[in-house]
């Protein structure tokens, strides 16, 4: 009996050792480190909470204006393509998180950037390095989500140039386990600045919609001018790797398919990526796509740091995460 209770004991440790830890923080590398300690891999609560902020934010305002305008487009089969790309200040191999897992700071970054150019007339590029050095309750490379980036702005009321004193990005070699960041905060210079007279996160509806009305709401947010914020968790380190692939060895006019990675179980390898989704072309109905501004640098045929992705997706998309269950795997946000 004693024995059978060991076995018990062991067998159950063994399912822990595998299962309980099946989204965390620490994974092992594949054969990219880099790209693989960038990927956001918070524990389960941490990822809970990103899911209720999300819930719980504001809806995005939909222009009525813009609504009949798209509407009045597809049914004429007109093409209504739009590319904010030009709003953002940037050097394409240097807009590299590296191994930090502060994708969720540049996406954020790159939203206020295009409001400074529509706004102000102005084209600059904010620093990075002033949230990854001054925000002190977490280490920005251990990821975070648009609400965080949001508060933390709020609370300052101004955003800074990437060219101020020690404001430029240094941390592209630090990662979550290291808990802080090389550049102290009092070093960085916090003048010049931009003062942020407002700012709030919205959520652009597209789960419980139909895929055309998720399209359509998308759209309306990037013909206001407003930058998207793109959040999507793979469940998978075999589809991380894929996705790693992708980027390394396809050219920017590769189109990339998110619905490959519906359905599935989560294993040590789950985890989310930011980006920013700056603009679309549907100049062919048949295959139009999202536009999509990534921060890992240059790479292969990607001069410009960009990939696209498939518009006609599943926005639906659901992967299951053992101890929580199944979860939407896509956010829309500006």
């Amino acid at each position: 009996m004693k024995n059978r209770f060991m076995w018990m004991i062991l067998g159950l440790f063994l399912f822990l050792a595998i299962t309980g830890n099946g989204w965390s923080q620490d994974v092992l590398p594949n054969n990219n480190d880099s790209l693989n300690a960038s990927i956001m891999r918070p524990d389960r609560e941490t990822r809970h909470k990103w899911k209720e902020d999300y819930k719980k934010a504001p809806r995005a305002v939909i222009d009525d204006g813009i609504k009949a305008r798209l509407l009045r487009a597809q049914a004429e089969s007109v093409s209504t393509s739009v590319n904010l790309l030009n709003y953002i200040q940037y050097t394409p191999s240097e807009r590299n998180q590296g191994s930090c897992g502060n994708c969720w700071v540049w996406a954020g970054t790159g939203i206020m950037e295009i409001a400074l150019g529509v706004q102000n007339v102005i084209n600059d590029r904010f620093s990075i390095q002033f949230l990854n050095s001054c925000k002190t309750d977490f280490y920005a490379c251990c990821g975070g989500n648009l609400t965080e980036f949001i508060s933390w702005y709020g609370g300052q009321g101004f955003s800074i140039p990437w060219t101020n004193s020690n404001a430029s990005f240094a941390d592209g070699t630090r990662q979550c386990s290291y808990g802080s960041s090389i550049v102290s905060c009092g070093s960085i210079s916090t003048t010049p600045d931009y003062p942020i007279t407002s700012i709030q996160g919205q959520v652009i509806t597209t789960t419980g919609v139909s895929q055309s009305t998720a399209i359509a709401d998308i759209k309306n947010i990037l013909n206001q001018n407003k930058g998207v914020w793109f959040a999507f968790w793979l469940a998978r380190q075999s589809d991380w790797n894929a996705f790693f692939n992708f980027w390394d060895n396809q050219s920017e006019s590769t189109l990339w398919n998110p619905d490959l990675y519906c359905g599935k179980t989560a294993d040590a390898g789950a985890g989310g990526h930011a980006v920013l989704i700056v603009g679309y072309n549907d100049d062919n109905p048949v295959n139009p796509y999202w536009i999509v501004l990534n921060s890992w640098g240059t790479a292969g045929g990607r001069p410009n740091g960009l990939f696209q992705m498939k518009m006609n997706m599943n926005y639906s998309c659901q992967n299951y995460y053992p101890g929580y269950g199944w979860d939407y795997d896509r956010e829309f946000e500006t």
